[in-house]
């Protein structure tokens, strides 16, 4: 029995805009596309939005908004330039998006493996892209931090409750930009170690609709920050001021 590992706690993790940036991949694409139409920004992001949150996040949504927002500004079928067309096509490709891992990714994750953490990292999007665009492209040693690394089209309360079970002693904390998915999940899976990393650029569909009383979350700026509440937390007791940091 004393060669059982040590587990002191349990870190679920997100992955977009939390240990690496995507929004800004879209935002950049959204403003080239803006530049080269007529299209009203505003429109834009209101009809981009509203479209993810009625019918969820899919890989045609950015295009189809991108196109639909366009033929609204043709008076007539003579105004129609294909070349718009193939810039959407280039534009909304996503597979051919930079997305790189933010800087304090890597000493953040050693940080918690180092304190006897098992690291779990839980991802929705379009697996293509989360795998070989992101997960793969960040190398070995990113993977071999978790425990293990799941992939889905949307979370839920389902996917998150198993890390409550793995071992019963160890606290369970959930970690990500998005309080209406992982985090809101993660809460009525049973998981009271939310902790929102809440920058200012923070994920644009994220319609913030969550039912974790205030109190409960923790707000932080970046995975640093995470780190340190959750390593403050566990050994010294204290109430983490991000500020201080």
């Amino acid at each position: 029995m004393d060669n059982l590992p040590i587990v002191n706690g349990i870190a679920v993790i997100d992955l977009d805009d939390t240990l690496s940036s995507c929004q800004d991949a879209y935002n950049k694409s959204k403003a080239e596309y803006l530049l080269k139409t007529r299209v009203n920004q505003k429109e834009f992001d209101y009809l981009d939005v509203a479209r993810a949150k009625a019918i969820g996040l899919n890989k045609y949504n950015f295009k189809e908004t991108m196109l639909m927002l366009y033929a609204r500004t043709l008076s007539d079928i003579t105004q129609y330039d294909p070349e718009i067309e193939q810039l959407i096509d280039r534009l909304t490709d996503t597979s051919k998006y930079e997305y790189p891992i933010y800087g304090d990714t890597m000493e953040s994750l050693q940080r918690l493996r180092d304190n006897h953490f098992l690291l779990f990292l839980v991802t929705s999007g379009i697996e293509k892209v989360q795998r070989k665009c992101k997960i793969n492209k960040f190398g070995k040693k990113f993977k071999e931090m978790f425990v293990d690394i799941t992939i889905v089209d949307r979370k839920t309360p389902e996917i998150f409750s198993r890390f409550l079970q793995i071992d019963p002693d160890a606290p369970v904390y959930s970690i990500g930009n998005s309080l209406s998915s992982e985090l809101h999940n993660s809460y009525l899976a049973g998981i009271t170690n939310l902790i929102h990393i809440s920058k200012k650029n923070n994920w644009q569909y994220d319609n913030g609709a969550h039912s974790i009383p205030e109190e409960k979350i923790i707000h932080v700026d970046n995975i640093t920050q995470a780190v340190d509440y959750i390593l403050n937390n566990q050994y010294k007791g204290e109430n983490y001021d991000p500020s201080k940091s």
